[in-house]
């Protein structure tokens, strides 16, 4: 990413010129990011994960790749304000092996490191660096050291007593020793032992990752296009590119939760098997080996399963679990979280389905089945006992190893009390001169009666015919389609739209609610939009007969319907100012007598002070 790419390497001043940070006479950054992200195109290597977008922040100067403090500060600060989520560090700070708290020159620069540290993880960075390759127990380093300076021929014996050795053994890095496989050993399966050179310390070594022998890009210069490094230089980006793994699918976790679960997973039996034991109590593992594939497929986020509940009116819902229900009813469930698709069976029928967007924050989706007859589950008779419904929803990997999706299963029993039409049995459709017909097997047919064939339901005449159009039985109304099946919910017939009760198909008149929203039905069942008076109150219905609640506006006048759908009349408050409604609902704008008093309104109806 050119955009977030910077050189922090003189005076500790960022400068986005490419030709700072883009070198073409090192080797090192070249092949720690081509560990991370070399492209999948068949050439060369694999990244550990091709799809990560890199920047480059250039913290070494260029004359002998030191790494000095003021480079250090600028790359973490850069870090933090330009939305970097994981850094990686290959590198020590130069130019002290152990920096000293108590001398006043080392202790300024070691102070600015573990601010500018500091505040990068205040920004949910997570940083992972080096262990370096000394040789030496980090929980315990040696009390002199005669290597550093090591920016200049001075370097000296000095007590190092109390040292720190930057960055790892900072608060708020993550430091990753180096592993090596044995000759001969199956790269699979083989256990890995410490490299010989890596810095180890129980306290301070918070991950191991292979860095022997990492066969990665190298720059053009090198005469070679690709080659072997080794070192902990090597490990820490193999790591730091299983922690950008996590970060990339699991947008919802914030750096900390993004460690601990990197840990867990490093620390799973299956990976820690795979680390040698340590000799001579030189613990060198850490949290244990970061494994990209278990990144990318386990503990994966999971869409969230709603109660699933069911209703005998389309109004009222309760819970299905347990229950015990008969003949039609309608069952809905929600599912939120990242889910991409969901459906709903009723033993292993399906009932519903839906696609989601497989946002973490999205609105997830409702599953909504109406009219399912559970006492006549399609292909069998009559059915009577205990079933379930089954909920499956499926997150956003769709590799079958991975562990993102969720099903629940929700017994309940279906009562043998309900009385409705029967499977027709065995049998064909014949059409005659008269219309359609069932013959039976055995050649009689059907008469006066209704009949469940492939899931519909059919009535029949006393003749035999199969009917259409509207059927009037019982006291109430049906209506049955061209094809002869009896419809159910919203049917338009002549012109007209009419509501058909999805659990009984009977006609709905008056006022009915059909997913949450109110419809007014006249009494012959059609569809009423415009104004309607019901009692002593007006209501408006939109073109889509929806009743309409809050503001209206109606041709040319704003009206106001209360959430019961009532409109409303005289003084009303809404929003913190005043409006006044007419007699016939209207709202009053500029100036009115109200009740002997002139009042002044503003051209959005607000009443002026």
């Amino acid at each position: 990413d050119h955009s977030k790419s910077v050189a922090c390497n003189v005076n500790g001043i960022p400068n986005q010129d490419p030709a700072a940070w883009r070198w073409d006479d090192a080797t090192h950054g070249t092949h720690v990011a081509g560990s991370i992200a070399a492209k999948h195109d068949g050439v060369g290597v694999d990244g550990v994960n091709p799809t990560l977008t890199i920047a480059a922040i250039n913290v070494a100067s260029r004359n002998g790749g030191y790494f000095y403090p003021e480079y250090i500060v600028c790359g973490f600060v850069w870090a933090a304000e330009h939305g970097i989520s994981v850094t990686n560090g290959s590198y020590y700070v130069n130019p002290w092996k152990y920096w000293m708290p108590g001398d006043p020159e080392q202790a300024a620069g070691l102070e600015a490191v573990q601010r500018a540290v500091d505040y990068s993880t205040s920004k949910d960075v997570i940083n992972v660096v080096a262990a370096g390759n000394w040789t030496t127990d980090l929980d315990n380093p040696p009390a002199t050291d005669d290597s550093s300076p090591g920016d200049t021929w001075g370097a000296y014996e000095r007590d190092v007593k109390g040292g720190v050795y930057l960055p790892s053994m900072m608060r708020g890095t993550l430091a990753v020793s180096a592993l090596q496989l044995p000759d001969g050993a199956d790269p699979a399966t083989g256990v890995l032992e410490p490299t010989s050179w890596s810095n180890w310390g129980a306290s301070t070594i918070d991950f191991a990752a292979p860095g022997a022998k990492i066969y990665a890009p190298l720059t053009s210069w090198y005469g070679k296009a690709y080659g072997n490094l080794y070192g902990t230089s090597q490990a820490a980006p193999l790591a730091a590119a299983v922690i950008a793994t996590l970060r990339q699918v699991h947008p919802e976790m914030n750096a900390s939760e993004i460690v601990a679960l990197a840990k867990k997973q490093a620390s799973a039996p299956e990976n820690w098997s795979r680390l040698a034991t340590p000799v001579e109590g030189r613990e060198y593992r850490g949290a244990g080996l970061p494994n990209a594939l278990d990144a990318v497929l386990k503990d994966q986020a999971t869409p969230v399963i709603g109660t699933v509940e069911y209703s005998t009116d389309g109004a009222t819902w309760m819970p299905l679990a347990g229950e015990s229900v008969a003949g039609r009813v309608s069952v809905r469930v929600s599912v939120s979280g990242p889910v991409t698709s969901a459906r709903l069976l009723l033993g292993d029928r399906e009932i519903a389905a839906g696609q989601g967007s497989g946002d973490f924050s999205g609105p997830g989706l409702t599953l909504q089945a109406d009219g399912v007859d559970v006492s006549h589950p399609q292909g069998a008779g009559r059915f009577a006992g205990a079933t379930t419904v089954t909920v499956e929803a499926f997150g956003r990997n769709f590799d079958p190893l991975a562990d993102d999706d969720a099903t629940v299963q929700v017994p309940f029993t279906v009562s043998p009390d309900h009385v409705g039409p029967d499977e027709a049995g065995a049998g064909r459709w014949v059409s005659g001169v008269l219309g359609w017909w069932w013959r039976y097997d055995n050649g009689t047919y059907p008469t006066s009666t209704q009949l469940r064939i492939d899931g519909a339901i059919y009535r029949f005449d006393a003749h035999g015919y199969m009917v259409t159009g509207w059927v009037y039985e019982g006291g109430r109304w049906f209506y049955y389609g061209p094809s002869g099946g009896q419809a159910s919910g919203w049917v338009r017939v002549a012109g007209s739209w009419y509501y058909l009760d999805p659990l009984s198909g009977a006609m709905a008149s008056g006022w009915t609610k059909v997913r949450d929203t109110w419809y007014y039905l006249s009494s012959s069942g059609a569809m009423r939009t415009g104004w309607v008076r019901d009692g002593s109150s007006w209501y408006y219905l939109s073109a889509d007969g929806a009743m309409a609640t809050g503001w209206v506006r109606v041709g040319s006048s704003w009206y106001y319907l209360s959430p019961d759908g009532a409109m409303a009349t005289g003084w009303l408050r809404d929003g913190g100012s005043w409006f006044y409604l007419s007699s016939s609902g209207v709202m009053v704008t500029g100036s009115r007598w109200i009740d002997g008093t002139r009042y002044s309104f503003d051209a959005e109806g607000r009443l002026l002070p």
